[in-house]
């Protein structure tokens, strides 16, 4: 399974990649953040990982679920964007 994650703040930074890059079976596609110095981070953290702009742009290197790890502001927008892309997603928090 490929998979994606959206948001590399601590959830996503300390908790979440470093479970998708050693699920059994999992290949880590990347991370969404347009964060300069996360996606500088996520380069010393995950080698060869790759950083998108966009969850457009991470569905188009082909990924099959993608875990949104983001602030709650704006987190139901892109949580819906993932789906209507057609791929699974799991959210670290509720809606409410």
């Amino acid at each position: 399974m490929r998979i994606g994650l959206v948001g590399y703040g601590h959830g996503g930074r300390f908790f979440h990649a470093p479970l998708i890059a050693t699920l059994p079976g999992a290949t880590f596609v990347g991370v969404v953040t347009r964060s300069p110095e996360r996606r500088q981070q996520l380069h010393t953290d995950h080698a060869g990982v790759n950083a998108f702009d966009s969850i457009g742009q991470i569905v188009e290197a082909g990924v099959d679920a993608l875990v949104i790890s983001t602030t709650l502001k704006g987190r139901p927008a892109l949580v819906l964007e993932a789906i209507e892309h057609g791929v699974a997603v799991v959210s670290d928090k509720p809606f409410a």
